[in-house]
């Protein structure tokens, strides 16, 4: 189990648990080893991961609400491109009208769109 605590507070984070507050400073406990980290600009980078269905959106309308960071959903990114008819989107859509997965080395480069659009960069 991967979980979060703060330091400042011993708040414990763990997966599936409601992901409401994140400090400048934290521990990351992996398998009984903990490794402090600390972001590097005051907008906290988050990264949720979970099942599908699993409350992954829910969780990120509260950080949203709460960091006033941006929120940025693969799949979503994905749909856009797709849509918009891009580069990236139609070679995305010949994988996904297949039913086969997408290559990571064009959703990295749909995420590295996506962090390239004007909120994102206002927001860190």
């Amino acid at each position: 189990s991967v979980g979060l605590r703060d330091s400042s507070s011993g708040l414990q984070l763990r997966g599936g648990g409601p992901f409401q507050y994140v400090r400048k400073f934290f521990s990351c406990a992996n398998g009984g080893q903990e490794t402090k980290m600390a972001l590097q600009s005051s907008s906290p980078k988050i990264i949720i991961s979970g099942a599908p269905a699993s409350g992954k959106g829910t969780q990120c309308e509260f950080i949203v609400q709460k960091f006033g960071v941006v929120h940025i959903s693969t799949g979503d990114a994905l749909r856009e491109q797709v849509k918009a008819g891009t580069e990236l989107g139609k070679k995305a859509k010949s994988y996904m009208d297949t039913g086969a997965l997408v290559p990571d080395d064009l959703i990295i480069g749909i995420v590295k769109d996506r962090l390239a659009a004007p909120d994102c960069q206002s927001k860190g």
